[in-house]
C-alpha cells in the first residue's frame, strides 16, 4: 500500500521494516502480464477451451489456473465497481509490517507458487510426444 512521503519519514524513524510493494505483491504482477500478453494476442482463457485443454492428471495445474484467474477476476471484479482493489488484511511483526493485501492477492499469490512448483518439480511428457509411442 502506497504511504506519504511523511508517513515514510516517520515509519522509518520508528525502524519499521516495509517490503516493498512489487515484491509482497509478485503474484499479482506475473498474473498481470500473463493477462496482457493474452490480451495482446486475443486469446482470452475461455472456461470450456482450458478444462477441454487439461487431462484428468493434471488436477495440481487446474487449482494453479483457478487461483490465479480466480484472484485476478476477484482483483477486476473491485476495479471496476470501486474503481480500486480493497487490501484489508495487514501483517505486522514487531516493528516489520507486511504491505495490505487482500484475499486475491493471496489467491493470485498461492497461484504463482505452485505454478513454479509445477514447473520445477512435475515432469510431463509433451502431448505431441505421448502420442508418437
Amino acid at each position: 500500500m502506497p504511504v506519504t512521503h511523511e508517513a515514510d519519514e516517520q515509519l522509518q524513524q520508528r525502524d519499521v521494516v516495509i517490503v516493498p510493494e512489487l515484491l509482497a505483491n509478485a503474484g499479482a504482477v506475473l498474473a498481470s502480464y500473463y493477462e496482457w500478453v493474452q490480451n495482446l494476442q486475443q486469446f482470452p482463457w475461455e472456461r470450456e477451451t482450458v478444462l477441454r485443454r487439461l487431462e484428468s492428471s493434471e488436477k495440481w495445474l487446474a487449482i494453479v489456473l483457478a487461483l490465479i484467474l480466480g484472484g485476478a477476476l476477484g482483483n477486476v471484479w473491485d476495479r471496476v465497481l470501486l474503481g480500486h482493489v480493497v487490501d484489508f488484511v495487514q501483517l505486522y511483526y514487531q516493528r516489520w509490517a507486511y504491505p495490505a493485501f487482500n484475499v486475491a492477492d493471496s489467491a493470485i499469490t498461492v497461484g504463482a507458487i505452485m505454478l513454479i512448483i509445477d514447473s520445477l518439480f512435475f515432469k510431463r511428457e509433451s502431448r505431441s510426444d505421448a502420442g508418437k509411442q
